[in-house]
């Protein structure tokens, strides 16, 4: 079996989920800014699910797939009417939902490259890859006491005009706690300020940089919370703990969800194993559940 190079989406989905979308937009009703309080099966047969929201009202329809991240899942069981099957429960419950949170810091230009613009090198002496990773920074005592391990990704590496001057950071544990509790719910201009202090000492170790040179300081800074969005569940996607039992068992009794309930799971956690955690895992688990769906209505064979 030949090896296949893994491809990367360098600019955004939006192109993507535009032509997606484009047959719901068309023909269905969609309700945004809805928050769901109840998934009841009423008695009745073939079975029937209502869908109970936050305003008070309530839709019924003939089957329904339930895309709420993990954590949001692992909070709110209580929302099925009746209770979802014991296997179930034990797989949302004994799948973790990780605390990975990214930081982009965007730069007037990418320093870190053998040419002034944001366009990729072509030169073989290009001195930056694309990703570094620092390992031990016991350099950072004041920021990083800790000396929590930094890794970042170079968005100026993409062929243009996707190419971005900015550096893509991935933290996690106990960094991504400190980092999203500085961040969370204070203003752009003092976000700014504690990231380009916090990565400070990383940023000045790339080729390059010049302390003097305004254009080596970030103009600008986003960085994720999720451990604080209520409706994430407090976090950023699933993961498997250390000393997790009969994984498989979870897995598979996700993807099954309930068809004698006519309902059925989607999402990222639902997802192929060497899928999951990503956007294109995301889909491929709603395909899985619109194939059962449809097989169990009589509209068509699940493959």
């Amino acid at each position: 079996m030949g090896y296949t190079e893994e491809s990367v989406v360098a600019s955004t989905f939006t192109d993507i989920l535009k032509k997606l979308a484009a047959p719901a937009l068309a023909s269905a009703n969609i309700l945004l800014n809805t928050l769901v309080v109840g998934i009841e099966n009423l008695p009745s047969s073939p079975p029937t699910v209502s869908i109970k929201t936050e305003d008070g009202k309530e839709y019924q329809f003939d089957a329904a797939v339930v895309t709420t991240p993990l954590g949001w899942l692992k909070r709110n069981l209580h929302v099925f009417d009746p209770p979802i099957p014991g296997i179930l429960t034990k797989a949302i419950s004994s799948i973790s939902v990780g605390h990975l949170e990214k930081v982009y810091l965007t730069f007037p230009r990418a320093f870190w490259r053998t040419t002034t613009t944001t366009t990729p090198s072509t030169s073989t002496a290009d001195p930056h890859a694309g990703y570094t990773n620092w390992v031990s920074p016991s350099y950072a005592g004041a920021t990083n006491p800790h000396a929590w391990p930094q890794e970042a990704y170079d968005l100026a590496a993409f062929a243009p005009p996707h190419a971005h001057p900015t550096l893509l950071f991935y933290t996690f544990g106990a960094a991504s706690a400190h980092i999203a509790a500085a961040v969370h719910g204070r203003p752009p201009p003092a976000q700014l300020a504690f990231l380009a202090a916090f990565f400070a000492p990383y940023v000045a170790r790339l080729p390059g940089f010049d302390a003097a040179d305004p254009g080596c300081a970030p103009r600008a800074a986003l960085a994720t919370a999720w451990r604080f969005d209520e409706l994430a569940g407090g976090g950023s996607y699933c993961n498997f703990q250390v000393g997790l039992e009969d994984a498989d068992v979870c897995l598979e009794a996700l993807r099954v969800g309930c068809p004698e309930r006519r309902v059925w799971f989607a999402g990222e956690h639902v997802a192929p194993v060497e899928e999951m955690g990503t956007v294109t895992g995301a889909y491929l688990s709603g395909e899985g559940a619109a194939r059962r769906l449809i097989a169990a209505l009589g509209a068509g064979e699940e493959s």
